[in-house]
């Protein structure tokens, strides 16, 4: 993905026998990393309930995930060495099958906040100590189209 992808679509099509919480592949904005972004996008899922994942990668195995499912909202960390730790942002999700979302996330040092059609949706917490390279997965069954990608610093 390009920062002026804003007119491309993006089909996300997840291994549903997977049985990882973390994205298994996903694409990313080259050449971006930062501490503060807004990264905004339209989703819908095609069909399935797939789950969007925001991928913040700090290397080839440490990251942080936002993972926006039906079921709630989590920030799921992993370390270089293969730990990880997961933190419910929301105990209320948001299911994409059928019914666009825009979708908003806005990444500071202090937090992650989630907004979904303009409303606040969520807040994670977030050091932000490092910088992180954006990309876009999806986990789960089902096809999830992404258009109107957006990238910007905050």
């Amino acid at each position: 993905i390009s920062t002026a992808a804003q007119t491309q679509t993006l089909l996300l099509e997840p291994d549903p026998e997977r049985s990882t919480d973390f994205a298994s592949t996903w694409v990313h904005f080259r050449g971006f990393r930062s501490r503060r972004f807004v990264f905004e996008g339209s989703y819908e899922a095609l069909n399935g309930t797939p789950a969007l994942h925001v991928v913040f990668s700090r290397g080839a195995i440490a990251r942080t995930e936002l993972a926006i499912d039906p079921d709630a909202v989590r920030l799921l960390a992993r370390e270089a060495d293969g730990s990880a730790v997961e933190v419910t942002c929301a105990e209320e999700g948001l299911n994409f099958a059928g019914v666009g979302h825009n979708v908003s996330v806005v990444v500071s040092p202090r937090a992650i906040d989630v907004r979904v059609d303009g409303e606040t949706f969520a807040r994670c917490p977030w050091a932000g100590v490092e910088t992180v390279a954006v990309g876009l997965g999806a986990v789960g069954a089902g096809t999830l189209r992404a258009n109107g990608l957006r990238l910007s610093r905050n």
